[in-house]
Protein backbone atom coordinates (compact mmCIF):
# COMPACT_ATOMS: atom_id res chain seq x y z
CA UNK A 1 0.00 0.00 0.00
CA UNK A 2 3.47 2.22 -0.23
CA UNK A 3 1.70 5.53 -1.45
CA UNK A 4 3.19 5.31 -5.44
CA UNK A 5 2.40 2.22 -5.85
CA UNK A 6 -1.44 2.48 -5.60
CA UNK A 7 -3.28 4.64 -8.18
CA UNK A 8 -6.83 5.52 -5.81
CA UNK A 9 -10.21 7.03 -7.39
CA UNK A 10 -13.03 6.47 -5.18
CA UNK A 11 -14.09 2.79 -4.92
CA UNK A 12 -11.49 2.15 -7.59
CA UNK A 13 -7.83 1.22 -7.42
CA UNK A 14 -4.87 0.28 -9.86
CA UNK A 15 -2.22 -1.12 -8.39
CA UNK A 16 1.32 -2.79 -10.41
CA UNK A 17 0.83 -6.98 -10.99
CA UNK A 18 4.71 -6.61 -9.44
CA UNK A 19 6.27 -5.01 -6.83
CA UNK A 20 9.90 -4.34 -5.72
CA UNK A 21 11.08 -6.20 -2.52
CA UNK A 22 13.21 -4.82 -0.28
CA UNK A 23 16.75 -5.48 -1.01
CA UNK A 24 16.71 -7.44 -4.32
CA UNK A 25 14.19 -8.58 -6.64
CA UNK A 26 10.59 -8.73 -7.05
CA UNK A 27 7.03 -10.66 -5.94
CA UNK A 28 3.92 -10.72 -7.57
CA UNK A 29 1.17 -8.87 -6.57
CA UNK A 30 -1.57 -11.74 -5.44
CA UNK A 31 -5.19 -12.34 -4.42
CA UNK A 32 -4.32 -12.39 -0.62
CA UNK A 33 -2.58 -8.76 -1.59
CA UNK A 34 -5.69 -7.40 -2.29
CA UNK A 35 -7.96 -8.87 -0.29
CA UNK A 36 -7.79 -6.54 2.21
CA UNK A 37 -8.86 -3.52 0.01
CA UNK A 38 -11.58 -5.85 -1.82
CA UNK A 39 -12.88 -6.46 1.61
CA UNK A 40 -13.68 -2.71 1.55
CA UNK A 41 -15.16 -2.36 -1.70
CA UNK A 42 -12.47 -1.20 -3.19
CA UNK A 43 -12.42 -2.38 -6.89
CA UNK A 44 -9.43 -3.70 -8.30
CA UNK A 45 -7.05 -3.93 -11.30
CA UNK A 46 -3.64 -4.91 -11.30
CA UNK A 47 -1.66 -3.13 -13.96
CA UNK A 48 2.31 -4.69 -15.24
CA UNK A 49 5.70 -1.81 -13.88
CA UNK A 50 6.37 0.80 -15.94
CA UNK A 51 10.02 0.64 -17.20
CA UNK A 52 12.24 3.91 -16.03
CA UNK A 53 15.80 5.06 -16.71
CA UNK A 54 18.42 6.32 -14.64
CA UNK A 55 19.92 10.08 -14.79
CA UNK A 56 22.92 11.59 -13.79
CA UNK A 57 24.46 14.90 -14.78
CA UNK A 58 25.00 13.87 -18.01
CA UNK A 59 22.10 12.44 -19.16
CA UNK A 60 20.08 9.15 -18.88
CA UNK A 61 22.04 5.94 -18.59
CA UNK A 62 20.94 2.83 -20.76
CA UNK A 63 20.36 1.58 -17.58
CA UNK A 64 16.25 0.64 -18.02
CA UNK A 65 14.89 -1.31 -14.75
CA UNK A 66 11.11 -1.44 -14.38
CA UNK A 67 9.36 0.48 -11.41
CA UNK A 68 6.23 -0.07 -9.06
CA UNK A 69 5.54 3.11 -8.27
CA UNK A 70 2.88 4.03 -11.13
CA UNK A 71 2.30 7.49 -10.21
CA UNK A 72 5.81 8.32 -11.97
CA UNK A 73 4.46 7.93 -15.52
CA UNK A 74 0.46 8.19 -14.69
CA UNK A 75 -2.30 9.49 -12.54
CA UNK A 76 -6.34 8.05 -11.61
CA UNK A 77 -8.33 11.17 -12.07
CA UNK A 78 -12.04 11.54 -11.30
CA UNK A 79 -13.78 13.27 -14.27
CA UNK A 80 -16.75 15.82 -14.35
CA UNK A 81 -18.57 12.92 -15.68
CA UNK A 82 -18.21 11.24 -12.37
CA UNK A 83 -15.90 8.64 -13.65
CA UNK A 84 -12.81 7.07 -13.16
CA UNK A 85 -9.80 8.59 -16.11
CA UNK A 86 -6.05 7.47 -16.38
CA UNK A 87 -3.89 9.42 -18.12
CA UNK A 88 -0.33 7.60 -18.82
CA UNK A 89 3.13 9.22 -20.18
CA UNK A 90 2.08 8.48 -24.30
CA UNK A 91 5.69 6.80 -24.45
CA UNK A 92 4.66 4.84 -21.71
CA UNK A 93 6.88 1.40 -21.84
CA UNK A 94 5.55 -1.61 -19.55
CA UNK A 95 7.21 -5.35 -18.67
CA UNK A 96 6.46 -8.45 -19.76
CA UNK A 97 7.22 -10.75 -17.04
CA UNK A 98 8.60 -14.18 -18.17
CA UNK A 99 9.84 -15.63 -15.21
CA UNK A 100 12.48 -16.04 -13.19
CA UNK A 101 13.79 -18.90 -14.97
CA UNK A 102 14.10 -16.69 -17.93
CA UNK A 103 16.94 -14.85 -18.91
CA UNK A 104 16.24 -12.07 -18.96
CA UNK A 105 13.03 -12.67 -16.34
CA UNK A 106 11.27 -10.06 -18.14
CA UNK A 107 11.13 -8.08 -21.83
CA UNK A 108 9.98 -4.48 -22.44
CA UNK A 109 6.97 -3.77 -23.84
CA UNK A 110 6.40 -0.82 -26.48
CA UNK A 111 3.94 2.15 -26.19
CA UNK A 112 1.48 0.99 -28.48
CA UNK A 113 1.06 -2.56 -27.04
CA UNK A 114 1.27 -1.21 -23.33
CA UNK A 115 -0.83 1.57 -23.83
CA UNK A 116 -3.37 -1.46 -25.58
CA UNK A 117 -2.78 -4.00 -22.61
CA UNK A 118 -3.90 -0.78 -20.05
CA UNK A 119 -7.29 -0.38 -22.15
CA UNK A 120 -7.95 -4.06 -22.27
CA UNK A 121 -7.50 -4.20 -18.40
CA UNK A 122 -9.00 -0.87 -17.26
CA UNK A 123 -12.11 -0.97 -19.49
CA UNK A 124 -14.08 -3.74 -17.52
CA UNK A 125 -13.80 -0.98 -14.50
CA UNK A 126 -15.45 1.55 -16.21
CA UNK A 127 -11.76 3.30 -16.74
CA UNK A 128 -11.00 5.51 -19.41
CA UNK A 129 -7.23 5.70 -20.70
CA UNK A 130 -5.84 9.01 -22.05
CA UNK A 131 -2.29 10.04 -23.32
CA UNK A 132 -1.30 13.29 -23.48
CA UNK A 133 0.58 14.73 -27.14
CA UNK A 134 3.89 14.65 -25.00
CA UNK A 135 5.23 15.38 -21.70
CA UNK A 136 7.61 17.82 -21.68
CA UNK A 137 8.07 18.16 -17.53
CA UNK A 138 9.65 14.97 -15.93
CA UNK A 139 6.74 13.36 -13.85
CA UNK A 140 4.19 15.54 -14.92
CA UNK A 141 1.29 12.90 -14.44
CA UNK A 142 2.39 12.77 -10.79
CA UNK A 143 0.08 15.32 -9.51
CA UNK A 144 -2.50 14.85 -6.94
CA UNK A 145 -6.43 15.03 -7.37
CA UNK A 146 -8.42 16.75 -3.74
CA UNK A 147 -11.50 15.44 -2.65
CA UNK A 148 -13.14 18.45 -4.29
CA UNK A 149 -12.15 17.30 -7.84
CA UNK A 150 -9.55 20.07 -8.30
CA UNK A 151 -6.22 18.93 -9.39
CA UNK A 152 -2.46 20.76 -8.22
CA UNK A 153 0.14 19.45 -11.14
CA UNK A 154 3.53 21.46 -12.03
CA UNK A 155 3.40 24.42 -14.05
CA UNK A 156 5.01 23.97 -17.54
CA UNK A 157 3.42 21.38 -19.11
CA UNK A 158 0.59 22.29 -21.91
CA UNK A 159 0.02 19.23 -22.91
CA UNK A 160 -0.42 17.34 -19.76
CA UNK A 161 -2.18 20.10 -18.48
CA UNK A 162 -4.66 20.25 -21.48
CA UNK A 163 -5.58 16.50 -20.67
CA UNK A 164 -6.37 16.98 -17.40
CA UNK A 165 -8.73 19.87 -17.79
CA UNK A 166 -10.55 18.00 -20.44
CA UNK A 167 -11.36 15.32 -17.78
CA UNK A 168 -11.95 17.26 -15.09
CA UNK A 169 -12.93 21.03 -15.87
CA UNK A 170 -11.58 24.28 -16.62
CA UNK A 171 -11.22 25.93 -13.35
CA UNK A 172 -10.53 22.75 -11.30
CA UNK A 173 -6.45 22.26 -12.27
CA UNK A 174 -4.01 24.51 -10.58
CA UNK A 175 -0.62 24.57 -11.03
CA UNK A 176 2.91 25.34 -9.11
CA UNK A 177 4.57 28.96 -9.42
CA UNK A 178 7.40 27.34 -10.61
CA UNK A 179 8.12 24.26 -13.04
CA UNK A 180 9.07 20.87 -10.33
CA UNK A 181 11.87 19.61 -13.12
CA UNK A 182 14.57 19.09 -10.48
CA UNK A 183 13.36 16.82 -7.73
CA UNK A 184 12.23 13.90 -10.45
CA UNK A 185 15.63 13.67 -11.73
CA UNK A 186 17.72 14.17 -8.52
CA UNK A 187 15.06 12.63 -5.88
CA UNK A 188 12.64 10.63 -8.27
CA UNK A 189 9.53 12.46 -6.45
CA UNK A 190 7.24 14.37 -8.02
CA UNK A 191 4.80 16.85 -6.78
CA UNK A 192 3.18 14.13 -4.96
CA UNK A 193 5.67 12.84 -3.03
CA UNK A 194 6.84 16.75 -2.01
CA UNK A 195 2.82 17.77 -0.86
CA UNK A 196 1.98 14.05 0.97
CA UNK A 197 4.14 11.23 0.60
CA UNK A 198 7.64 12.02 2.01
CA UNK A 199 8.80 15.63 1.89
CA UNK A 200 10.96 15.51 5.13
CA UNK A 201 13.30 12.73 3.32
CA UNK A 202 13.11 14.26 0.15
CA UNK A 203 13.78 18.00 1.20
CA UNK A 204 16.36 17.09 3.99
CA UNK A 205 19.92 17.94 3.35
CA UNK A 206 22.05 14.55 2.12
Amino acid sequence: GEGGRVLPCGNTALVPSRIIKKGWGSQAVTEEDLNPLKKTGIRIATIPPTISYAFDENGPKLRPFFNDHLDRAGCLLLGEDERPHLVVDPNIRTIHWRGLAANPPWIPVNPKESLEKLRTTCEPLGITVHAPRTISVPYALNLRQFPDGRVLMTEGDDDVRETVTEIVGKNKVHTTPVPIRFFPIWRGAGIGCLVTEAPTAILKKQ
